[in-house]
């Protein structure tokens, strides 16, 4: 992790340790046994006098050697060697445990904040980027763009008949599937692109710099590369993984992030409808038309039962600032906003009558228009995000409203303790942002 006082060649030779190969050296030895170790002098033994004894840029004496372990776990090893001569070293070995139990505690937390800030930006599956780290991505470099004049290639793909290839095959072959094109994709982009899970089955790949030429002939070759990429199954058959691709350039097919996503996501609809297994650049200035259409909360207010419209009323009020900016930070549209505040007012009368067995109030919320929208997330409605609830769904396959229902009500309820006491069972990027927001207001 860190060194001070040792040359490269003596930091390089420390900064791996082997506990169960052979002890080559002190700290193997220490990171074996779990026990500190002393000498008062490095020149006293071989363990100590081929390597400590010839690292250090001033002459060393003794050493002292402690195991960082928090929980049962080992986390490395910290050596401190004295000067040559340094008579009170030896007077320090109870500061050198305080030492190291102190750094442990802090190395874990380190770890323990990397972790999460890892699941809070990449898909646990494909190991890409989510859906909150490509559009904060894209969103830097659009304004970028915006000084630079430099164009940015944005990639949608979608792996073709993959619901089909889930039924048939299984969802461990589904998720299989996902990685080889995962890995395909992170083969080709460069080190300054972005690779992304969009979610489900779909992943989004931002190019900066990248016009339309460039952006094709990249698109062009994920498409083949995937084709070609060898798919055994279960039972020993052969199959092939095929893609559709759509593709959008800005600034020249959109005038901001939003809408260069879903230019993208037009030319991948086309690719699809015309055969799939090709690649479609979205020709022309992309005008979104259905911006503006927002889903109505009048017919929910109808149908629901007046015991509920009160304390609905109250549930929506107290979550709405939440609403709004959670939509802000996920980068909502307009109208999944109003879906994410029409599942709000909706979710409890739902529960109880499905729980009441109420088919005729349940038959009368199925034939609005709204139920439409409303239903993949209703459904979804008690899943957990590490697969462990009724229908099994895991991570990115539970709606994303449905996820950020499930938090925002947890939150609402008991101030986040259950974010903390069953974190399984949540989105971690939505329980950040929660938190932050919280912070924030």
């Amino acid at each position: 992790v860190a060194s001070t006082g040792a040359n490269r060649s003596g930091t390089m030779a420390l900064a791996k340790l082997n506990a169960h190969g052979g002890n080559s050296c002190v700290a193997e030895l220490v990171a074996t046994n779990r026990q500190p170790f002393f000498m008062p002098s490095v020149h006293g033994q071989s363990l100590t006098a081929d390597l400590e004894g010839r690292f250090c840029y001033l002459q060393p004496g003794a050493i002292s050697v402690w195991p960082l372990i928090t929980g049962g776990n080992l986390l490395g090893v910290l050596e401190i060697l004295g000067r040559d001569g340094d008579e009170r070293f030896e007077e320090h070995l109870e500061l050198f445990q305080t030492v190291a139990e102190h750094l442990a505690l802090a190395i874990h937390s380190a770890a323990m904040f990397e972790t999460f800030e890892q699941l809070a930006s990449h898909d646990p599956l494909t190991g890409m980027s989510n859906h909150r780290a490509l559009h904060e991505f894209l969103n830097l470099r659009v304004a970028e763009s915006a000084r630079t004049h430099a164009e940015i290639g944005v990639i949608m793909i979608d792996v073709d008949h993959f619901r089909s290839f889930n039924e048939e095959e299984g969802h461990d072959a589904g998720d299989q599937v996902l990685r080889i094109v995962a890995d395909t994709i992170k083969s080709i982009v460069r080190p300054y692109d972005l690779a992304a899970r969009y979610g489900g089955e779909e992943f989004t790949v931002i190019l900066p710099g990248s016009g339309k030429d460039s952006t094709e002939t990249i698109a062009e070759r994920m498409r083949m590369k995937i084709e070609a990429a060898p798919f055994e199954t279960r039972t020993g058959r052969q199959r092939h993984v095929t893609v559709s691709i759509g593709f959008a350039v800005f600034p020249h097919t959109a005038s901001d992030a939003g809408s260069i996503l879903r230019a993208a996501d037009g030319a991948l609809f086309e690719a699809k409808r015309s055969g799939r297994n090709r690649v479609v650049f979205h020709k022309g200035r992309f005008e979104d038309k259905h911006e503006g259409e927002t889903l109505s909360l009048d017919a929910i207010w109808v149908w629901m039962p007046a015991k509920h419209r009160g304390p609905m009323r109250e549930k929506l009020d107290t979550a709405e600032p939440h609403i709004q900016m959670l939509g802000k930070a996920l980068r909502l549209s307009k109208n999944q906003v109003q879906i994410l505040r029409a599942l709000c007012i909706v979710e409890e009368p739902y529960r109880d009558a499905k729980f009441e067995s109420n088919r005729s109030l349940l038959a009368k919320l199925e034939k609005l228009q709204e139920f439409r929208v409303l239903e993949p997330s209703l459904l979804a409605l008690g899943e957990r995000f590490d697969g462990e609830g009724a229908q099994k769904l895991i991570g990115s396959r539970i709606p994303l409203l449905t996820r950020i229902l499930d938090a925002l009500f947890a939150f609402l309820s008991d101030g986040g303790k259950s974010f903390v006491s069953d974190p399984g069972r949540f989105d971690p990027e939505i329980v950040e942002l929660v938190a932050h927001l919280e912070d924030a207001a």
